[in-house]
Parts: C-alpha cells; sequence; structure tokens
C-alpha cells in the first residue's frame, strides 16, 4: 500500500539519548538477563545505557550514531566508529597488547613451588553448561593438571553461573565476554573495582587497581576520541601487566543457512527473529 509505514534511517542527535538508552537496554537484557534480573545487574545496566552515557556516546568524535525508525518508532541503531581496529583490518593498537602469553609448563611448576606449593593444590573450576564452555573447561582442567593443578570441574546453569560472577562467589571461573562497540562498558565491567553502585559487576575477582578506576572513570566522559582510544591502550597495558584474567582464546562465530534465507548477524551469537527473513 502506497501509505503503508517503512522503515527510515537517520543519525542521531542529542535529543536521541534518552529512546537510544533505552533501546540499548531492552537489547541488553534481552541478551544477557534471560534468567532476570538482579540489583548489580539493575545497576550495571544504569550506568552503561543512561541518557548521559548515550548524550556522550552521540557527539563523541570519529563516532556516528544511526537509528531505524519505524512508524515514529525507534527499532534499532548502528555505532559506528571511524579507524576502529578490527580482525579483518590492521589495528593501531601496539602489538605487545595482542601477544599471547608464552607456554613453559616448567617455569609454572617452578613459579608453584617459589609460592609454597612444591606438590601442586587442588581447587574447583567453575564453568557453565553450555556444550562449548564445558569443552574448554575439561581442556583447561587436563592442561593444568600436568604442572600440578588438580582441577575438578563444576558445571551449572546460567542462573547460578552468572551470580558467582557478579557476587565474587567463585575462586577459579572460565568465562568469556562479548565486547560492543564501546570500549568503556567492557573495561568498567570487567576491570573496574567493584561498586555495588553498577562499577564492575562481573569483576569476579574483585581486582582492584584505583589508577584503573580514574581511566576507565574518564573513558566514560571523554569526546576526544584521540585522547579516549590513547587511555584505552593505557588500561589494557596496566591490565596486562597486572593479569587479572588469563586470556586463553577469541570465539570465531561460524553462521550458515539456505540461500533463501537472510538474516542480520549479531557478535552476541543470538538469532533475532525479528531480524530473519525468508524468501
Amino acid at each position: 500500500m502506497p501509505n503503508e509505514p517503512t522503515v527510515t534511517l537517520r543519525t542521531a542527535l542529542p535529543d536521541d539519548a534518552l529512546c537510544l538508552g533505552v533501546l540499548a537496554t531492552q537489547v541488553f537484557l534481552d541478551t544477557y538477563a534471560t534468567a532476570g534480573i538482579r540489583p548489580l545487574l539493575a545497576r550495571e545496566v544504569q550506568a552503561a545505557f543512561s541518557t548521559e552515557a548515550m548524550s556522550a556516546l552521540i557527539v563523541r568524535e570519529r563516532t556516528i550514531v544511526r537509528l531505524a525508525e519505524f512508524d515514529g518508532h525507534l527499532i534499532g541503531f548502528a555505532v559506528t566508529v571511524i579507524g576502529a581496529a578490527h580482525d579483518l583490518a590492521p589495528s593501531n593498537a601496539p602489538a605487545e597488547l595482542d601477544k599471547r602469553l608464552p607456554y613453559d609448563p616448567a617455569k609454572a611448576r617452578a613459579l608453584l613451588a617459589e609460592a609454597g606449593y612444591p606438590n601442586g593444590f587442588s581447587i574447583a573450576l567453575d564453568c557453565v553448561n553450555v556444550a562449548w564452555r564445558e569443552g574448554v573447561c575439561q581442556a583447561a582442567a587436563a592442561m593444568l593438571s600436568q604442572v600440578g593443578i588438580r582441577t575438578t570441574l563444576r558445571s551449572s546453569p546460567t542462573n547460578q553461573f552468572f551470580p558467582k560472577l557478579s557476587q565474587g562467589t567463585a575462586s577459579f571461573v572460565e568465562f568469556g565476554w562479548t565486547p560492543g562497540a564501546d570500549a568503556w562498558a567492557s573495561l568498567n565491567a570487567l576491570f573496574r573495582s567493584f561498586d555495588k553502585g553498577g562499577l564492575g559487576t562481573f569483576n569476579a575477582g574483585r581486582y582492584s587497581n584505583a589508577k584503573l578506576d580514574v581511566l576507565i572513570d574518564n573513558i566514560r566522559v571523554e569526546p576526544d576520541l584521540t585522547r579516549r582510544r590513547a587511555m584505552v591502550t593505557t588500561v589494557l597495558r596496566m591490565v596486562g601487566d597486572d593479569l587479572p584474567y588469563v586470556p586463553l582464546y577469541r570465539r570465531t562465530l561460524t553462521w550458515a543457512m539456505a540461500k533463501k534465507v537472510t538474516l542480520v548477524q549479531w557478535p552476541n551469537d543470538t538469532a533475532e527473529l525479528r531480524w530473519i527473513r525468508v524468501k
């Protein structure tokens, strides 16, 4: 029909910050809060998608926020950072930030002995009961046993596993992270000192570095992309030195579909029915 509404695209304006934050919250909750809402998760969402945070995103240098609207309603958005790094394109980040840790079982045994564990020790490894993640945990447990860390795999469903991260009750845990277009959300959730106000929500080991906290807080409100990128690099260098997490791998998502099917492939490994079309 000639008057039927169509999807329109436009660049976001400062007045769009409120609706943009609410839509971003909806997408986040649909993806990561399938088991329900906890206070810590609620505070994390309020901090990451507040009107203030969205306003800063919209006016950030070399950042383009495009909105999709249908019949006067905001239904989608995309954030493009001009010059941002991607796995398929050269990165401007220092090369040392992307190096794997050395494989040295002999040094690992020596460090255990130096720490007072010449015969190793036993520990439980918490893992979510998703098939491929359990496979990673099983492989890690077998490798750790070779240097004397006798690991018992403890698998649990998502509604039991993720509270262990947010509440900091797990001694040894394997989990992954899917970053968004903005570095602050990941840095804040994983490396910021834990605070019940919504900071460091998934800082499971309760790692704390006051200098790092100041940088992460400043990244959130820094509008200049060059300065912001330099701050992110500094944070990553500090994290690489302190090593509160041991990086293991990057997961590659693979999708296959019939020729008559088209869909929008999300980096969070979720296929949303509203973006699937069958010819």
